[in-house]
């Protein structure tokens, strides 16, 4: 079972729920609260960086998106860093583009979580 705190970023619920994502694709029951005598790994989610912002050029707006978080299991004295960054330029961005890009870096964030996680036992 995994417990997965966010309490020091309420302002961004997306990292957390890309976190429990992956742990579920990777066959983690997700609680939010202990259930009997079940192991429990608690995880320690500090979100350092959530943010997305455009870089205007002479052709192309980029758009770009940068997730960072540390990460501090329960199993594990060391915290671990999961951190991406996505970019789409275009040559006119919308409301969909913004949404697109943020996207990407979820789904990509997702990947890293999942190749970050401790070995179920």
């Amino acid at each position: 079972m995994i417990r997965v705190w966010h309490a020091r970023a309420p302002y961004s619920p997306y990292a957390p729920t890309a976190i429990a994502s992956a742990l579920r694709d990777a066959g983690y029951n997700v609680r939010t609260t202990a259930v009997g005598d079940a192991p429990v790994l608690v995880i320690d989610v500090q979100i350092k960086k959530f943010w997305a912002w455009l870089n205007p050029g002479f052709w192309a707006i980029t758009v770009n998106t940068d997730i960072a978080t540390d990460m501090k299991f329960s199993t594990d004295a060391n915290s671990t860093e999961v951190s991406v960054h996505v970019e789409d330029g275009r040559a006119l961005v919308t409301d969909s583009a913004w949404i697109e890009v943020v996207d990407k870096a979820l789904q990509e964030y997702r990947r890293e979580v999942a190749r970050k996680l401790p070995v179920k036992k």
